[in-house]
């Protein structure tokens, strides 16, 4: 873990500072708990949003592709791979065919 120099300043109400400090909150370790935590929650959060948006596609694929066994599956999968990589060569080679000129 890399330790990062930070200061950070606070304004909290007398009434919230004095809570926060008789609770140990105002520490380095403390702060830095609650941060992480945060974090945590925050990408728990967005895995759990990202999860429902893909439950409609699942179950739309898994409608139309219901009797698809692992070897088609593989094999759709390549061929879209197989696609995007030629769509790329064509924009990094801008999309022109080699003139006669060329050969």
């Amino acid at each position: 873990m890399v330790s990062v120099d930070l200061q950070i300043q606070l304004q909290l109400s007398d009434d919230t500072e004095q809570k926060a400090r008789e609770s140990g909150l105002l520490t380095a370790e403390k702060i830095s708990a609650l941060i992480e935590a945060e974090v945590q929650r925050q990408r728990k959060e967005a895995w759990a949003r990202l999860q429902e948006m893909l439950e409609p596609v699942q179950a739309d694929f898994r409608a139309e592709y219901s009797d698809l066994n692992d070897d088609a599956f593989m094999e759709m999968v390549q061929g879209v791979v197989l696609e995007v990589r030629e769509e790329m060569y064509r924009e990094r080679t801008d999309n022109t065919a080699p003139r006669e000129s060329d050969s």
